[in-house]
């Protein structure tokens, strides 16, 4: 990542001593994927950073790859508490005095919910199944069967079921 800031990719006029805090900057925001902790820690301010982004293309690429690298390793650790858990010492004590040693080991359901989510968003994104006849007697208060008789059918027509609004509106009023 930061190898890819170099002095023959570097734009003409860019110091030694910039490219060396371009590097640091990249390093430090694989590791903690914060511009502005990642900008601090190196001494330079954040709008440097947006500067040197809109002016050099390499860097900006770099930028981009080390925005990747900490993702990544938000999600090797997601992944690590979500399967493997968090493993600690939970000590017992009465009257000041430990009696008691548990090593505990505790999953993420959470964790593990939202890796599913985003590896097979079609099996494990959260489904809605709204009709119009809800739409309706939430925003309304009414229920539309009640005003309408049974002309509706059983089966009210859902929202998004791929229907325009005017067959919708069709549909009701029929």
């Amino acid at each position: 990542m930061a190898a890819a800031i170099t002095p023959a990719g570097a734009k003409g006029g860019t110091s030694g001593r910039r490219l060396a805090v371009k590097r640091a900057f990249l390093e430090r925001l694989a590791e903690c994927g914060n511009t502005s902790a990642a900008a601090r820690q190196v001494g330079i301010s954040r709008e440097s950073v947006r500067l040197w982004i809109q002016a050099d293309q390499v860097f900006a690429e770099a930028y981009d790859q080390a925005q990747e690298q900490a993702t990544e390793r938000l999600e090797e650790e997601a992944w690590r508490r979500a399967m493997h858990g968090v493993t600690y010492t939970r000590r017992s004590y009465w009257k000041g005095e430990v009696v008691g040693e548990d090593i505990k080991t505790e999953y993420s359901d959470n964790l593990m919910m939202l890796l599913l989510r985003a590896r097979a968003p079609h099996k494990y994104r959260e489904q809605l199944g709204v009709d119009i006849r809800q739409v309706v007697k939430v925003v309304a208060g009414i229920d539309p069967l009640e005003v309408l008789g049974s002309g509706l059918g059983s089966s009210p027509p859902a929202l998004n079921s791929g229907a325009s609004e005017p067959e919708n509106e069709a549909h009701i009023s029929a």
